[in-house]
């Protein structure tokens, strides 16, 4: 996972990437034709590929993916779920399982019997290798990054104008019973929350 953009060290002003460019393609062209030929020469499998491949450019294929749903929404599938959920197994008999899945084509939900055996080995296809990732994190969503994750949260919720369920939950009026101001020492009484191009203005409904 990349971020489209980065924030600044100095404001922590948001700086997003341009809309015709998010990656460096003849960069990651060379770096992927690299360690292929890496992989291969390391495993003794250089010879199986025709020698002619590796005078030529290489290309991968990078695209934008519109606002990036449905993209998260492929990745959620396999980065916090398992292939098949134990309630997609209707029966297990006789050395068979019965399962139901959703037909891409069509969108019915159909029922499917495999032998165990090559259930196992569909399911097998499903878990990654020792060694590999699932999924990495550039940029701040990485662990090191300088920017805390909660912090760019709450730099992007102020950018985009929507107002943090943390700070809601913060500034409700059961966490700010009994507060003082600091100045007058008056009382203080929770009323909204006023997104960033919204100061002053009340929700509709407020009275």
């Amino acid at each position: 996972m990349v971020p489209g953009g980065a924030f600044s060290s100095d404001d922590h002003s948001r700086h997003p990437c341009r809309k015709a460019f998010y990656l460096p393609v003849r960069v990651a062209a060379k770096l992927v034709k690299h360690r292929m030929y890496t992989a291969l020469k390391r495993n003794g499998l250089l010879s199986s590929v025709d020698a002619a491949a590796w005078s030529q450019d290489w290309n991968v294929n990078a695209q934008p993916a519109g606002s990036g749903e449905r993209s998260i929404r492929y990745l959620a599938s396999y980065v916090f779920r398992t292939a098949i959920s134990d309630s997609r197994i209707v029966a297990i008999e006789d050395n068979h399982i019965l399962f139901c899945y959703t037909d891409s084509a069509t969108g019915a939900e159909k029922l499917l019997r495999l032998q165990a055996f090559e259930f196992i080995r569909r399911f097998l296809q499903h878990v990654l290798p020792s060694g590999f990732m699932k999924i990495r994190y550039y940029g701040f969503l990485h662990p090191s990054s300088s920017i805390p994750v909660a912090l760019a949260i709450l730099l992007l919720e102020a950018r985009a104008g929507i107002p943090s369920r943390r700070r809601t939950k913060r500034l409700s009026p059961v966490s700010n019973q009994n507060r003082r101001c600091c100045i007058c020492d008056g009382a203080i009484s929770y009323l909204f929350i006023s997104p960033p191009g919204h100061a002053g203005i009340p929700p509709s409904g407020f009275t």
